[in-house]
């Protein structure tokens, strides 16, 4: 992962850039989803906690 890259995203997101918090979404999104399948929430179902 290139963090100066994540970095620079996360600051134009700070900036409300949709793109950038789009584009940080799809960086995440996998360790989001392995976090996911670690997690057992009573009543809940895995992309509910995701949301």
């Amino acid at each position: 992962m290139d963090y100066k890259y994540i970095e620079s995203l996360v600051k134009l997101a700070k900036e409300k850039d949709i793109e950038a918090q789009e584009l940080l979404v799809e960086e995440f999104k996998p360790i989001i989803y392995g976090l996911t399948k670690k997690i057992s929430a009573s009543g809940y179902e895995r992309e509910d906690l995701i949301i």
